[in-house]
Formats: C-alpha cells, structure tokens, sequence
C-alpha cells in the first residue's frame, strides 16, 4: 500500500508518493504520458483515461513501493510564501508539475533514477532540482551508492542534467525496458554496471491433446505411411529419442489432415493445399505490412502461388523433417449445452488467425520454434499460447528438448514471448538463412548450438556472441566507453 506520509523536501517542491485514489494524481499521469517530450524519450504506456492510469498506479507504481521500497513519485510545486513542512495530501493539494523517483529495472542489478517534468514547467531548473533531491535520498537514506542515471542518446538535456549532478558517463545499454539503447552515466568511482539474467515467466498450463490415430502418428505424425514400412529392410531415421521404422519412398506426398494440436482456444493443423481458405490466408499473411517488413516477402500474390508453396515447401519440410509450419485456427465460442469443437478438415473449417511450428534451418542442427499473428488479432495472448504448444508437442511427442527460439534485434515482442516460454537468452547469431543478425534463446540447461557452415557459395558463417549463454542480451565487454573513461 501507499504512505501518504512520505514526502521528500526540496526549496521549491515536495516529493511525494503517487496514491491512486487521488483523481488529481490520476489524471496527471494521463497528462504526463502523453505529453509529446515523453512520448519522444520514454516508452509509451498507452495511459489514456483517469481509470487506465488508476489501474497503473495500483499494479505498476504501487508494487514498486512494495518490493523495492521506492519507485515513481509526484512533484507538487509549494505555493508562494507557504510555510517549510506542509505536505501535500488527500487535503491539502498544491500545482503538480513532474515525476521523479527511484526505478529498478529488470535486467540491471543497481537502481537508476529519473524526472520528468510537463511541458509548461521545462526550463527553471525543476529537473535539476527534482534529481538532485532524489539522489540525495538515495545515497543517505537507501545507501545506494551505485545508483545511476539513463538516457536516449539524442536527449541531451537530460545529459547536462546527469552530469550537473556530478554523473559521468559511463557507456551504453541495451535495456529490456526500452525500445532504444541507453546511454548510461554512474556516480564518479563506479566501474561496473552489472546486469542480471532475464527472468522466465512460468509457462500457463496448455491442455494439448495430440490426434492419437497411431503409434507412428505420434512420433512422426506428418506423413501417411503404407504397410510396408513395418518391412524389417526398412530404413531407419530418428527423431528425438523415438527411432522410426519407415522407408521414405513409400511416404505420400500428401499432407495429413487428421493431425492437430489443440489448445484451450485454438487448433493446430497442418496446412492444406486443396483448402482454398489455407490459401487464401497464406496470400494475406505473407503481403501483410508486418510480415513484409521484415524482410522476408516470398513474393506470394495468388492462390496459386501460395498452394505451389504448401506443396514444394511446407509438405516436403513435413515428410523430411517430422514437423514444419501449421496454420492456427480460432475454436467457436462456447454456449451452454453446445458439444466441445471438433477438429478442422477440409469440411470443418473454422477462423484462421496464424501459424505456429517448428522450423529446421540449414545453418542449424536443432530447429526453433516459430509463430505469426494477423494484426487483427495480436495483443490476445495467441502467439504465447500458440509457442507453448509447439514447444509441448516438441519435448513430449518428438523429444526435443534442444529447440531454440529466434528474432530479430528489434522486435521485443517476440522476446519477451521467448521469455515467457521459458527461454533465455544466448547470444546474437549470424545465420546464412538470414540476411541480418539474429538473436538466439535457447532452453535452460543448453551450453552450446552449433552452427553449420553455409552453402559453398556463400559469406562464412559468423557468431558474434559466445559460445555459451551469456546473461544478458548486453555484457559489459560489449559497452562502449565514453571519451572521458579513455
């Protein structure tokens, strides 16, 4: 809970503690978050009305109290002439112009501290002032010594501030916090900023019922097999712990429609080529914005396009591989009285809202799981739900305990999914499936991936991180250092 009693005093302002029940505090965070300089230098929080950023005080600021013992605060500004020692409170209300406070970031083992001040208020030296008076707080009665002060690379204002509070600059970040790297000045002795392994989410528990239609289903369960493949000549591949007996030749070329993962709100199935709406969906994924902005357009513009695709890549990864890419359908609603939903087939089919599975690149010998939403639906827990299916069935039905999970430097988002999934991070990769860097996760307990050589055409493969898992996305080896520290 809050301390309406705790203020910090400075010449011209009090400090105090945000209280959620305050509609004055309430909707000055509204005001402050979408002020167009914070917008700019911090991470947006999407706070648009007074109950949104009630909501925020209580499960975000409030917690931060709790745990740490600081966090956000609110600066009222003291009104003329009035008397030393009178706090602001639930009655006794003054002007508020700014933030400040003390934050614990998740991936930095020192406390770092911040201001904020609107718009109308910039320029008379309130952030200085706010700063100051927070570092003080925090040395004498927090002990912190190590504290230090961030900020984007371009705000230059709050450099000055930084070192007029006698910082020195130290290097730069990549904090999980923000969206852009940090530049990162500490308090003159300091000579390391350590940093903490991320931390992984508990996985929700997914009831996941794979199509048992047969024992080889189950382990390989892409591809019809004919009777001869219980023929003691046959060949032999395994998958995982499981060793298969089958001869491919006698593989259909085919996919299996009776295969699917199911999930409390969704269905896993393999894609179909005969299914125009696989198709279709197919077209509308690989030509949304967000698909091609990675870099990655397949050039699919028709149906017939993307059925060509299902057959020559996504069928032939499923008989080659044991697994691939599957399309993600959405289950009907339930009402009272209705019968649980039946898997989708050619004569069932239900609204298609992604993909899900497992990938094997050519540069790697594990492969990684992988999942897409259409923007319609992102923000809906799909994609988490959908990854930790795949990485079920992976390690039960397959005995893949070795996938990885993969992204692109700047997408955060599938970061903090791999997280929650139970990933850590590994290390920054050069794959020759890529054209840029990849960022690697890799399951607990795995020291080491091994990367395979690229065709003999192509660039040498490169690994710009170490062999082994490292616990952050940044180590301290790779910080730049300032001018100043030579």
């Amino acid at each position: 809970m809050t301390d309406p009693n705790f203020y910090i005093e400075t010449p011209r302002l009090y400090i105090s503690q945000y209280l959620p029940d305050n509609d004055a505090h309430c909707q000055f965070l509204v005001e402050m978050f979408n002020s167009p300089a914070f917008l700019q230098n911090c991470t947006g929080r999407n706070i648009r009305t007074v109950e949104a950023a009630r909501t925020y005080l209580r499960t975000v600021t409030v917690k931060g109290y709790e745990d740490n013992g600081y966090g956000a605060w609110i600066v009222s500004l003291k009104p003329p002439g009035s008397p030393a020692g009178v706090p602001p409170s639930s009655e006794n209300t003054y002007e508020l112009i700014g933030s400040g406070g003390i934050f614990q970031r998740k991936c930095l083992a020192v406390p770092d501290i911040g201001y904020s001040v609107l718009p109308q208020y910039e320029g008379k030296g309130y952030a200085t002032e706010i700063g100051k008076a927070v570092l003080k707080y925090a040395v004498e009665k927090l002990g912190r010594n190590d504290v230090i002060g961030m900020t984007t690379d371009e705000n230059e204002k709050s450099k000055r501030i930084l070192q007029k509070l006698g910082f020195v600059q130290w290097g730069t970040l990549n904090v999980s916090d923000f969206d852009t790297p940090s530049v990162v000045f500490v308090l003159p002795g300091v000579k390391e900023v350590k940093l903490v392994p991320p931390v992984s989410e508990p996985v929700p528990d997914q009831t996941i019922t794979v199509c048992p239609d047969s024992d080889v289903r189950v382990y390989f369960p892409f591809a019809r097999l004919s009777s001869a493949t219980k023929r003691q000549d046959a060949k032999y591949s395994s998958y995982g712990n499981h060793v298969l007996n089958y001869n491919k030749s006698h593989l259909l070329e085919m996919a299996d429609p009776s295969f699917y993962i199911e999930t409390p709100r969704l269905f896993l199935s393999q894609f179909l080529p005969e299914s125009d709406a696989h198709c279709q969906f197919l077209v509308d994924m690989f030509t949304s914005p967000l698909f091609i902005s990675t870099g990655r357009d397949r050039g699919i513009r028709t149906l017939e396009h993307a059925r060509n695709h299902i057959r020559t890549v996504f069928i032939k990864t499923y008989e080659d591989h044991g697994f691939g890419g599957w399309i993600a359908s959405l289950k009907p609603p339930a009402t009272p009285g209705s019968v649980p939903s039946v898997p989708p087939s050619l004569e069932t089919t239900y609204e298609l809202i992604g993909t899900g599975g497992l990938c094997q690149r050519k540069a790697l010998t594990v492969p990684d799981v992988g999942y897409s939403i259409l923007p319609q639906h992102q923000g809906q827990g799909y994609a988490t739900e959908i990854g930790a299916a795949v990485l079920k069935y992976a390690r039960e039905s397959l005995g893949r305990t070795d996938v990885v999970g993969m992204t692109s430097e700047d997408n955060e988002t599938s970061k903090h999914i791999l997280q929650k999934l139970g990933f850590v991070y590994y290390g920054l990769v050069k794959l020759s499936d890529f054209d840029d860097m990849t960022v690697m996760f890799v399951q607990p307990g795995v020291t080491e991936v091994k990367i395979l050589p690229p065709p003999p055409t192509s660039e040498p493969s490169t690994v710009e991180a170490s062999t082994k898992p490292s616990d952050s996305p940044t180590s301290p080896s790779s910080l730049s250092t300032s001018t100043a520290e030579k």
